[in-house]
């Protein structure tokens, strides 16, 4: 258990610098004890006004996953118990689609595309938008970080959006993943906004 935490620590560090290490784990301390959780988001987005045009990757295989596919013990690192609830209760509200991407039979990536809705800490943003899809969640199993999953997942879900007759994409990337924004911009998505969000108990607050 305490090499599995190490490792994790050891990953977080490599992703976000030790500055964000620390604020991350001062973070998970005033969750646990003070119900209290603020993080500051880029809203970032992209017209689709043509088809989108995939890399090759005879490697990779996808397919559609429900919630109880995530049952299965060697998947469960990519859907904790309070992440599993949140996608429970979202399922009675919105339209989404849960997709998994596989490299040799192993889960590698799992993401899935919201349908006209934006969600931000469990809060929906019924703002009034024209139709879209929303790419939320995204991720990568550590073992397959590297060698161009996430950015060949982008463009997947993209050229998803589009096939649902759908010309714009939406997505949200915590302010601190600089390599989750590069991925981003590289698929040509640009930031549009910051947006703060603050959750204190059942509270949240968006700015």
């Amino acid at each position: 258990m305490l090499e599995s935490f190490a490792r994790k620590l050891k990953e977080k560090n490599r992703l976000y610098g030790f500055k964000q290490l620390c604020i991350l784990m001062l973070k998970a301390v005033t969750r646990k004890i003070l119900k209290l959780d603020w993080d500051s988001h880029l809203l970032m987005s992209k017209e689709l006004d043509s088809s989108i045009d995939l890399p090759l990757r005879n490697d990779i295989t996808i397919r559609e996953l429900e919630l109880n596919d995530f049952q299965n013990n060697d998947w469960r690192s990519f859907m904790t118990s309070e992440k599993m609830a949140f996608y429970e209760n979202l399922k009675k509200r919105i339209a989404f689609n849960t997709y998994g991407a596989f490299i040799n039979g192993s889960l590698a990536y799992v993401t899935s595309i919201v349908w006209d809705k934006i969600i931000l800490s469990a809060k929906i943003d019924t703002a009034d938008r024209e139709s879209f899809g929303y790419i939320m969640d995204s991720y990568c199993h550590p073992a397959f970080r590297g060698n161009g999953v996430h950015n060949y997942m982008n463009q997947w879900c993209l050229s998803k959006i589009k096939e649902s007759g759908r010309n714009k994409a939406y997505v949200s990337v915590l302010a601190y993943n600089i390599p989750a924004i590069k991925t981003q911009k590289k698929c040509g998505l640009n930031i549009m906004k910051r947006i703060r969000v603050i959750c204190w108990g059942k509270y949240t607050y968006i700015k």
